[in-house]
């Protein structure tokens, strides 16, 4: 067995390490191809907008100047709305560095409280093209995907935490630390859902009780 090792030809042998070696790193940004991200598959009698247009133009050229035309798009240079260019940036101790590659868009996503490293994940999928941009990455799973959790706010031309965007339930807004834990449970005590999450449970609280008294009282005089 040794000596059948010392008899391989060393440049082979260097070029197989070599290859090893750049597939490991490859791992890192697994590329998102149509493989592995939900994909337009039309289906009888389903057909797509462009069988629309030649019978309704008008509303076909109404749909196509909206932003509804733009809510789903693949990553590119004319859809993606977002600074890619940016230095690495801090939200909550997670570090963020987007970046783009040979017209392909990574984030590389590190927690600083674990001292991780940092995963590089590619941008597969684009949401929004008017207030937020959202951005969506592969999973393990096929064709399943999942949020970054940063977005691009158009008009303030800035990354944003998602949370900061986009309502979020209670309990995942008062764990996320974004703000004083008084603050979020003063904001969250106005919450209809705050106080029939109780009721549901079968709890009667008097403090959900006045609120939904209140509520009636409000809304009748």
């Amino acid at each position: 067995m040794h000596q059948g090792l010392r008899s391989l030809p060393t440049v082979p042998f260097i070029v197989l390490i070599l290859l090893a070696t750049t597939a490991s790193g490859l791992r890192a940004a697994p590329p998102a191809d149509p493989e592995s991200r939900p994909v337009a598959d039309p289906q009888p009698p389903y057909v797509s907008s462009a069988e629309c247009r030649a019978c309704h133009p008008g509303n076909y050229a109404s749909w196509h100047a909206s932003y509804h035309r733009t809510m789903t798009q693949v990553p590119g240079p004319h859809s993606v709305i977002g600074d890619f260019s940016v230095a690495p940036f801090e939200f909550q101790r997670i570090r963020f560095r987007p970046h783009q590659k040979d017209g392909r868009y990574f984030i590389g996503v590190q927690d600083l409280e674990s001292g991780e490293a940092e995963e590089v994940r590619e941008v597969a999928l684009l949401t929004g093209s008017h207030n937020y941009q959202v951005y969506w990455h592969t999973t393990d799973r096929p064709r399943l995907l999942d949020q970054f959790p940063i977005v691009w706010f158009a008009d303030r031309q800035a990354w944003i935490p998602r949370v900061a965007a986009f309502v979020q339930p209670n309990d995942r807004i008062r764990d996320n630390g974004w703000a004083p834990r008084t603050i979020v449970d003063a904001v969250a005590s106005f919450s209809f859902l705050t106080h029939f999450d109780a009721i549901t449970k079968g709890v009667i609280d008097a403090r959900d009780v006045v609120f939904f008294l209140s509520l009636i009282a409000f809304w009748l005089f």
